[in-house]
């Protein structure tokens, strides 16, 4: 019984690495996202900036 319940938690712990991993690689895109969408962002308003220095 002692050997089952071991099995079982091993599962399960490797279960619950697999969904970190998961979640990990999630929160690893979404920052790339932001930090693409903020320097295009800058870039844009970079723009707009020198555009009105020059009138």
């Amino acid at each position: 019984m002692a050997e089952r319940f071991e099995e079982l938690v091993l599962r399960t712990w490797e279960g619950v690495g697999r969904h970190l991993e998961g979640l990990g690689a999630d929160v690893v895109r979404s920052v790339d996202a932001n930090v693409r969408a903020d320097a295009a962002g800058a870039g844009r308003l970079g723009r707009v900036g020198d555009r009105h220095q020059q009138r």
